[in-house]
């Protein structure tokens, strides 16, 4: 789980399909906007905004994290600055100094975007961490794990709601009976004890799905295919992270405690 943690950490999410469309949209739209305004040809306009649709055709097509937004700061700049070294308005038929301003605040706009989505991913895969457990009863993590489960349950169900999701959904689903069953069991029976063990597994099971691409679980019905589980359901409740760091943590917690 550890590894499942750290492996969402560092490969990152694309950027949501609909902020991806914003922008384009918000292209067209700009385009428009200076090719009436300034009259000048449309090949003009489209290399005076070049720093800016570059520069969102780079950051949709890249997973984004940490080491990635670093890197897009850098190509920022490098673009505005060759933009503005390297046309005048006298070839573009535009003012530059106005479009190297206006390409800079759309970048900004990009680039705080982007900085939300890498703190998201950073968060989703925050848990690990080196710090000591609390000692608490077995009963109150079986009590957190039940809460988070349900918690879990809820977004999955609200995000892959509907006939055509059923199948997936299923598979996705951390089954009721398992954890409403499992603060019943006593761990100092061996057959309760391992009974136990196997309803932690299971939701440790299901909770690796989230880390498969959404093609691979929905097949033809996916929304974003290419798009793991974890980062659509962190799209959908940011929450979720944290909720999903929690589990394992009292997961891998349970687990160690009922072995010793």
């Amino acid at each position: 789980m550890v590894d499942q943690k750290k492996e969402m950490r560092e490969e990152g999410a694309y950027l949501p399909s609909s902020v991806i469309y914003a922008f384009y949209a918000l292209i067209v739209i700009i385009v428009i906007w200076i090719q009436y305004t300034t009259m000048a040809p449309l090949g003009n306009v489209l290399l005076g905004l070049g720093p800016f649709i570059l520069f969102v055709v780079i950051a949709t097509s890249v997973r984004i994290n940490r080491k990635v937004k670093d890197y897009l700061i850098i190509i920022a700049i490098f673009l505005l600055s060759g933009f503005y070294a390297g046309f005048s308005s006298n070839t573009l038929g535009v003012d530059t100094e106005s479009l190297s301003v206006v390409n800079g605040v759309l970048i900004l706009i990009t680039i705080a975007l982007i900085s939300r989505v890498a703190l998201r991913n950073d968060n989703a895969g925050s848990a690990v961490t080196e710090e000591k457990e609390e000692e608490i009863p077995l009963s109150e993590r079986l009590k957190k794990i039940e809460d988070k489960c349900r918690s879990i349950n809820f977004i999955t169900g609200r995000l892959y709601s509907g006939k055509k999701m059923a199948e997936g959904r299923a598979l996705l689903k951390i089954s009721p009976g398992v954890y409403l069953t499992m603060r019943k069991l006593d761990p100092s029976k061996k057959e309760e004890r391992e009974e136990l063990e196997k309803s932690l597994r299971r939701i440790e099971g299901v909770i690796k799905k989230f880390g498969l691409e959404e093609e691979k679980v929905f097949g033809a019905n996916a929304k974003e295919p290419n798009e793991k589980i974890i980062h659509r359901l962190v799209e959908s409740e940011p929450k979720v992270a944290e909720w999903i760091n929690d589990l394992n943590s009292e997961l891998d917690a349970a687990l160690r405690e009922i072995r010793k």
